[in-house]
């Protein structure tokens, strides 16, 4: 296991506003189908990066958690559907590698802006995030102390799933794939645990995705798990400069999809900069 060459500093998530209307959601669009979602991107008429779906829970959706759709711009986990570690294990999804009828649609979405040429990104979060729309998160924690060789097949299966996932998502021409999982913030589960969780299961998780998608999608990671790596000197980085400064989110696309990014927050697509970092792991 890496030692830890500095405290690992948390970051601070931004605070995003959210622009799209109540009355726009809710009157216009039904986020359940691929073919409004797509009317949805296509009416933004915007030429740089757009999201899908309208928030981070895919991979739990797709898993067959509750998400439901309210009227803002992020989807919302609801009930967990398992009691236990054990249910999470027996989910059918899981074990056969399909999908939700849900996320269904929002693949069917991809399919039709992608034929447009439309820049896709798409939040996916990692293995403590995808159980958190599935289960108690205290059930998670407690057999990380307790039980660590059931964590170990269940954050297994759900990296599986994730690489599988993450294999469609490049074939399907999306251009930035974000990797988060706040939930494992260095203030929330302390240095130890984090880098207990960063060297079992993160780094090789992150790995494997960017041999996946390298060339075809850019991997950009939360700066949580950005930060993480550099203290744990998991990281070999270098900058890119630019001669004005430029948007945070026109800098993401000029990157050539064969590096990791990821010293910024995915939502602060619209600020001003100069430079950017890239990194791989080491």
């Amino acid at each position: 296991m890496k030692g830890i060459n500095n405290l690992i500093k948390d970051y601070i998530c931004p605070d995003v506003k959210n622009e799209i209307s109540e009355d726009n959601l809710r009157e216009n669009y039904d986020f359940k189908k691929g073919e409004d979602i797509y009317r949805y991107i296509k009416s933004l008429n915007n030429p740089s990066i757009n999201f899908l779906p309208l928030g981070h829970n895919i991979l739990a959706e797709a898993l067959g958690g509750n998400v439901s759709f309210p009227s803002n711009s992020t989807t919302r986990t609801g009930k967990a559907i398992c009691k236990s570690l054990d249910e999470c294990l027996e989910l059918q999804n899981l074990e056969k590698k399909e999908f939700s009828q849900m996320t269904s649609e929002i693949l069917k979405a991809i399919e039709l802006l992608k034929k447009d040429n439309i820049k896709l990104a798409i939040e996916l979060s990692g293995p403590v995030g995808t159980l958190d729309g599935l289960v108690s998160l205290s059930n998670v924690f407690k057999a990380f102390r307790k039980d660590r060789e059931k964590i170990d097949i269940l954050f297994e299966k759900i990296s599986d799933y994730t690489l599988n996932f993450t294999d469609l998502l490049s074939n399907m021409g999306v251009d930035i794939i974000s990797f988060a999982d706040p939930s494992i913030g260095v203030k929330i589960v302390g240095e130890k645990v984090l880098t207990d969780l960063i060297n079992s299961y993160y780094l090789s998780l992150i790995k494997k995705m960017s041999e996946i998608t390298y060339g075809k999608s850019l991997i950009h990671t939360c700066p949580k798990l950005y930060l993480s790596f550099k203290a744990l000197g998991l990281i070999k980085e270098d900058t890119i400069f630019f001669e004005d400064e430029i948007k945070y989110k026109d800098a993401l696309l000029s990157l050539d999809k064969k590096s990791l990014t990821g010293a910024r927050c995915i939502n602060n697509l619209e600020q001003n900069v100069k430079s950017i970092k890239i990194f791989s792991l080491i």
